[in-house]
């Protein structure tokens, strides 16, 4: 009974890992370049999946430093964070 009630849990933390990354995902390939804009639609998009205000903020801080760089690092960061 109890690996059923821990199954279940499992599976619905998948699906909101696999619903984050999802929205992540489509939020990173639509800007072409990081700008305060991507950065505003991140953290908006960060605080809807529930992952909070607070955390949306510092995970957005640190994303600062790719400013410079290509998504794919970001994307990659950001997978790092979330998990």
């Amino acid at each position: 009974m109890s690996n059923n009630v821990f199954d279940r849990i499992r599976g619905g933390l998948a699906k909101t890992r696999d619903n984050i990354s999802s929205k992540l995902g489509s939020v990173i390939s639509s800007f072409s370049k990081i700008d305060e804009d991507f950065y505003e639609e991140l953290e908006e998009t960060l605080i809807l999946c529930d992952i909070g205000v607070a955390a949306a903020g510092e995970i957005i801080k640190g994303l600062y430093i790719f400013k410079e760089l290509h998504l794919s690092c970001l994307q990659f960061y950001l997978s790092q964070q979330l998990q």
